[in-house]
């Protein structure tokens, strides 16, 4: 009997669980649990970690999981990691549930980068007014360049690892819109955007905004994943799993 696992916590995992609870698929989701106000599902659900590899080979053994399907955020790189080997040891189906990376566009000015280190060696040594919208992880990085200014903006309030005298934090979630983004850039006077590639149409609206207002943006790439079947929509998921 079909049995599925999601690792949950992006907007396409909300909508894979609607779409399996409909479908009357037993399914169960798990939340990394960093966020206090989850959008639950109506599926069995679990929050936290699995203790690594071995307490998620040990969850999808207990449970009798089939199909291990990896929802999770572009950048969760470690639980993707972990999720990929795990489904090798138990022979579980496994695929990954991703939406598509952003493209710059003729008139875009990027400069892709890496990751978060080659980000911050990437400022200038002239102060700048930053967006800076990675998320809370990994800011403290960006410290150690203060002759910045940086605007920041995430989803729930909580210790941030930061230098209060150079730093703005906006408290809010998406998905964003074009107007209000431009209006962000044009009222903090922000001339560079920092930005993962998240994807998705949620947080595309800062990148537009940046185009319009000719604001440069530093890209950090998404992170080096293992070879693995990769979707990037739910109809092609419900496809893998009813074959």
């Amino acid at each position: 009997m079909t049995n599925i696992l999601i690792l949950g916590g992006t907007t396409e995992a909300r909508k894979l669980c609607l779409q399996v609870n409909k479908r009357k698929i037993r399914s169960m989701v798990s939340y990394a649990g960093r966020l206090r106000s989850l959008e639950i599902q109506p599926l069995p659900s679990r929050i936290g970690g699995f203790g690594g590899i071995t307490g998620m080979v040990d969850f999808i053994q207990q449970q009798r999981i089939t199909h291990l399907i990896d929802a999770t955020h572009p950048f969760a790189q470690k639980i993707s990691v972990n999720a990929s080997k795990a489904a090798k040891i138990t022979g579980v189906r496994f695929a990954t549930l991703e939406r598509p990376e952003w493209v710059p566009r003729s008139d875009d000015n990027w400069t892709r980068v890496k990751n978060v280190t080659q980000a911050v060696n990437s400022l200038n040594k002239t102060p700048e007014r930053i967006f800076l919208a990675i998320g809370k992880q990994n800011i403290g990085q960006f410290m150690t360049q203060d002759q910045h200014f940086y605007l920041l903006r995430v989803v729930e309030e909580g210790q941030l690892d930061i230098s209060q005298s150079i730093c703005h934090v906006i408290y809010s979630k998406g998905p964003f819109q074009f107007e209000e983004d431009k209006e962000i850039l044009l009222n903090y006077k922000i001339n560079k955007v920092i930005a993962k590639n998240s994807g998705g149409n949620g947080a595309w609206a800062k990148i537009d905004a940046a185009r319009v207002l000719k604001i440069p943006v530093v890209m950090i790439d998404r992170p080096k994943m293992p070879k693995r079947v990769i979707f990037t929509t739910v109809e092609e998921v419900l496809s893998w799993i009813s074959h």
